[in-house]
């Protein structure tokens, strides 16, 4: 119980000292660290219903924000979106936005990813959801804050003469990376692909003495994704995009997929 409310005062003291107030300078003093262990229930309350409150942006529609983290109103990307004049917040959804691309039997050095919308893929919205190739519409801005590799073996591989297991812990963990940028700078890199589990997946086995081989990046749970705190902000109309990378050729007996999975909210704004 101690250690709770520790955590409890520790994590009140980085909101007091945080960016952009986080509690309004006239009420610093009523919420003092000097004496928070001796704050009444209410104290707490009002810390908390203030504090946000002034993190949140005060224009219309800003409580369909409530739900995003206030570390994210630090970041440059809010900032330039409030310069060109936001007015309004049409809508917020909970969005992934996702891009699967084929894993060659004989491997690849390099594949990109989020560069190719729904209407060119081949497989249309089961390759991805993307409207516009590389960035979103004016209008719609991506607040990620969180990213998932997810791999699809070929049947073949998984039952049959089975070598999923084998062959893709080689694509996950030799030698290979994942990368992250918006407007050609790099907001993540990430090594192995293991570092990036996929949150959810098949789990099961079917039929007597049936001989398989799987494998899950991760536990199949949302719980397991890669949170990114501050979230990354892809504004309206700007470049971004993902790649997975190896230093050397790893070879699957057949070829399978994968994909890049970027998870947080679809701002849809009116500026």
């Amino acid at each position: 119980m101690v250690a709770l409310v520790q955590g409890f005062i520790d994590k009140a003291g980085r909101l007091i000292h945080a960016p952009n107030g986080g509690i309004p300078a006239r009420d610093v003093k009523h919420f003092s660290r000097l004496d928070e262990s001796r704050w009444s229930r209410s104290q707490w309350r009002d810390y908390w219903r203030d504090g946000r409150a002034q993190m949140i942006p005060q224009i219309a529609g800003a409580a369909m924000l409530e739900p995003i983290p206030t570390s994210f109103y630090g970041t440059a990307a809010w900032r330039s979106v409030e310069s060109v004049g936001l007015k309004e917040i049409g809508e917020v959804i909970r969005w992934d936005m996702y891009h699967y691309r084929a894993y060659p039997a004989a491997g690849s050095t390099e594949l990109t990813f989020f560069n190719q919308d729904e209407g060119a893929a081949a497989n249309g919205r089961a390759d991805t959801n993307l409207r516009t190739a590389g960035s979103f519409p004016g209008g719609e801005m991506m607040i990620v804050a969180s990213m998932a590799v997810r791999g699809i073996p070929a049947q073949g591989d998984v039952t049959g003469t089975p070598t999923a297991l084998e062959e893709w812990y080689n694509v996950y963990l030799t030698n290979a990376w994942a990368e992250f940028e918006v407007a050609g700078k790099n907001y993540g890199v990430w090594a192995p692909l293991t570092m990036l589990p996929e949150g959810g997946g098949l789990m099961g086995v079917s039929g007597g003495l049936l001989t398989f081989s799987y494998f899950q990046n991760g536990h199949p749970s949302h719980a397991s994704l890669f949170q990114i705190n501050p979230p990354i902000g892809i504004p309206p109309t700007i470049a971004f995009g993902g790649a997975l990378k190896w230093r050397a050729l790893q070879t699957v007996t057949a070829a399978g997929r994968i994909g890049m999975i970027g998870g947080g909210w679809k701002l849809r704004l009116v500026l």
